[in-house]
C-alpha cells in the first residue's frame, strides 16, 4: 500500500458488520486452498498510463506485447468492481502501474467509494497539469491520503529519475491543494511526500524533505530505490549509500518453494484498469492477469482452480506447481 501506516484502516466504515466478521473469519479459520473469507486490501488501478518515463519502472522500458495494455478505467467499470468488494474492504489504493490523477472521473471514483464507507488513498508522480476545479473535486472528494513523489530537491535532480516530469508543476499542485484544504477547512487529504533515493540524490534528502515542508506536505519519507537489470534486482542501501544485489531473479525457470506461505494470496486483490485481477503488484507484465471482475463475482477470482492451487502449493499442500497463477509459476514468495 501508499506507507504502509495502519492508522489508515482505523475508520467507522470498517466496523460495519460484513467487514468484522470477515477479518474475523481470516484470523480464526484455518488457512487452506479455498478460502471462507474475502481479501481485506484491495487496488483499483484507474489507469494504467502515465505521462512520465521513469528508468527503472515498467512505463520507462513500455513493451506492448509484455506488459499491461494501457487504458484509463470507466467510471461505470469502476462502479461495476467497486459493488463486488465493497462489503469486505477496509482500505482501496488508486494507484498501481499507471498516473492516477490521467483518469478524469478520479475524483468521481474516490467519492462513490467514500459514500458506500471505504476509505482511499492514492500514490501519483503529481506532475500533471491540472485545472483549479479538478483539484477542488479530488479534495472535496474524501480522499483520506494523498502520497506524492519527489525525489530531488531541484529539477536537475528530479528529472534523472522522473524522465518527462517537471518539478514546478508537481510544486503547483501542491499549492493548489494546500489552498482549497484551507479554504475548505479540510484536513484531508493528508499530504505524504515520499523521495526515492538513488546515488544521484541521496545526498538531498534533507532538502527534498524542507522542499516538502514549505509546500505544506504533512509527512516526509524517504525509501530506497531499486531496478533490475540481466535478471538481477539491486536495492540502493539508505545506510552504506550504494548498490546491493538483491535475491537474483529466476527467469522463466521453476524456483525452489519458499520457506513461509505467500500472505498476498489471502489478504489481498489488485484489479487492473481492463478489470483483470492480479494476485499482487510485483510485475506489470500481462501474463499476471486473471479472470477479470467485469465479468465474474469475486467469488469466481478468489476461489479459482489457479488460486486454489497456488494457496495449496504455498502452505505445502501439494507439491505441484503447473497449474498454479501465471504470475506465482516462477515467483520466489510462493
Amino acid at each position: 500500500m501508499t506507507t504502509g501506516l495502519k492508522s489508515d484502516y482505523m475508520y467507522p466504515g470498517n466496523m460495519k458488520p460484513s467487514k468484522v466478521f470477515n477479518v474475523a473469519r481470516h484470523y480464526l479459520l484455518p488457512k487452506t486452498g479455498k478460502l471462507k473469507y474475502y481479501p481485506r486490501r484491495y487496488a483499483i488501478d484507474p489507469s494504467t498510463v502515465c505521462n512520465l518515463r521513469c528508468r527503472y519502472c515498467i512505463q520507462g522500458n513500455y513493451d506492448e506485447a509484455l506488459h499491461f495494455e494501457k487504458k484509463l478505467l470507466p467510471l461505470d467499470d469502476f462502479k461495476i468492481i467497486f459493488d463486488k468488494i465493497k462489503k469486505y474492504a477496509l482500505l482501496l489504493q488508486l494507484h498501481n502501474f499507471g498516473e492516477p490523477l490521467l483518469n478524469p472521473d478520479l475524483p468521481k471514483m474516490i467519492s462513490y467509494a467514500t459514500k458506500a464507507g471505504v476509505r482511499c488513498r492514492l500514490s501519483s508522480n503529481m506532475a500533471v497539469r491540472l485545472d483549479d476545479q479538478y483539484i477542488h473535486d479530488l479534495v472535496t472528494s474524501g480522499l483520506f491520503r494523498l502520497t506524492c513523489c519527489i525525489d530531488g530537491h531541484d529539477q536537475q535532480t528530479y528529472e534523472q529519475y522522473r524522465t518527462g516530469g517537471k518539478l514546478d508543476t508537481l510544486l503547483e499542485n501542491l499549492e493548489k491543494i494546500s489552498y482549497y484544504k484551507k479554504k475548505l477547512k479540510s484536513p484531508y487529504p493528508i499530504l505524504t511526500c515520499r523521495m526515492l533515493v538513488f546515488e544521484w540524490n541521496h545526498r538531498f534528502v534533507g532538502e527534498t524533505e524542507k522542499i516538502s515542508k514549505k509546500h505544506n506536505c504533512d509527512e516526509f519519507v524517504a525509501y530506497a530505490g531499486s531496478y533490475k537489470l540481466n535478471d538481477k534486482s539491486y536495492t540502493w542501501s539508505l545506510k552504506n549509500n550504494n548498490w546491493q544485489e538483491k535475491q537474483p531473479k529466476i527467469g522463466n525457470s521453476i524456483p525452489p518453494k519458499a520457506a513461509k506461505p505467500c500472505a498476498w494470496l489471502f489478504t489481498a486483490l489488485y484489479i487492473n484498469s481492463n478489470g483483470k485481477t492480479i494476485p499482487c503488484c510485483f510485475s506489470g507484465e500481462k501474463k499476471a492477469e486473471h479472470l477479470s471482475l467485469l465479468t465474474h463475482s469475486l467469488e469466481d477470482v478468489w476461489n479459482s482452480e489457479q488460486y486454489i492451487n497456488s494457496r495449496l502449493y504455498t502452505l505445502g499442500l501439494i507439491d505441484d506447481r503447473s497449474n498454479v497463477l501465471p504470475l506465482c509459476r516462477t515467483c520466489r514468495m510462493l
